[in-house]
């Protein structure tokens, strides 16, 4: 049997243990105690969010970005977010690594959210004022040395996002919806950066055709981009993208979180899961996010 066959079966056979795992500990998922038992040093509040100033971003760093979107699908900051906000959450991801729990449940703790506080100066440009955070596609990586990415549990599939077709893209417009991805540690290609397909190499990009046509594109349009801990990638929902294989020889384990933002002056994408910064974000609400995102929506309703 093929090395890539016997990792996607071994991929398949960690997915179903990592699901079973979470229906023989419902009860406890659902104990606000147990998740800060597990984690300490971090909280869950009613409210998520904390005093931060806005990132320095000037404006002209938040138009070179904006253009890089609207011409690439993607954006790519230098180190924005300071490690004080970004290190317990790494710590805490680590430990539920141990724990044997899916780090996306990281998104249930509070200083999940810090990290994408104070984005204001680089996202307005973009998205306009008073823009919505959508917390359906929360996630938190862990992608440990030598993990071929194939569970669906740690790097991303090639993919393109599934929250719709955004009518802005189609028309040549700045994205009304995009993910960000922010790197906890540096991230370089041996620890399973990120890749992506540019927009502009992207024959589908500017349609509504589902899914990734690899026939379509041509490899040397694959774009790889280590990027350094505390720094902001950004993407449409039409670009191709995915966390690639972790090498053996990989410095530690890829950690890093992600959010999707959304216009405020259009419809919800997805009104269940959508509010303002400064909001309260109660608890089960951020455990049904997190159940949504590996695939068990309504598990916890």
């Amino acid at each position: 049997m093929a090395p890539l066959s016997e990792a996607r079966i071994k991929a398949g056979f960690e997915r179903i243990e990592a699901l079973r795992r979470l229906e023989r500990n419902r009860a406890q998922y659902l104990d606000p105690d147990y998740w800060r038992e597990l984690n300490p040093e971090l909280s869950i509040t009613s409210s998520p969010f904390a005093d931060f100033p806005p990132v320095n971003v000037t404006p002209d760093e938040a138009a070179g970005h904006a253009r890089q979107l609207l011409e690439e699908g993607y954006l790519q900051t230098r180190p924005l977010i300071a490690p004080d906000i970004y290190a317990r959450l790494a710590h805490g991801i680590g430990r539920l690594a141990e724990a044997h729990v899916q780090t996306v449940f990281a998104s249930l703790y509070d200083e999940y959210y810090h990290v994408f506080q104070g984005l204001e100066p680089l996202f307005t440009p973009i998205l306009g004022e008073g823009y919505l955070w959508v917390g359906n596609g929360n996630y938190a990586y862990y992608v440990p040395p030598g993990d071929p990415g194939t569970s669906g549990l740690t790097a991303a599939a090639p993919h393109r996002d599934t929250l719709g077709p955004d009518a802005q893209i189609l028309t040549g417009h700045m994205p009304s919806l995009v993910s960000l991805w922010v790197p906890l540690n540096d991230v370089s290609t041996a620890e399973s950066c990120i890749y992506v397909v540019p927009a502009d190499l992207d024959p589908d990009y500017f349609t509504s055709k589902p899914g990734v046509d690899w026939t379509e594109l041509n490899l040397q349009a694959i774009r790889a981009l280590p990027a350094e801990a505390g720094s902001v990638l950004a993407w449409s929902t039409r670009i191709i993208h995915w966390g690639s294989a972790a090498s053996r020889r990989a410095r530690y384990s890829r950690m890093s979180v992600a959010m999707y933002f959304q216009r405020g002056n259009i419809p919800p994408y997805d009104a269940a899961s959508t509010f303002k910064c400064g909001d309260e974000v109660p608890f089960r609400d951020r455990l049904r996010w997190a159940a949504q995102s590996i695939g068990r929506s309504g598990f916890f309703d």
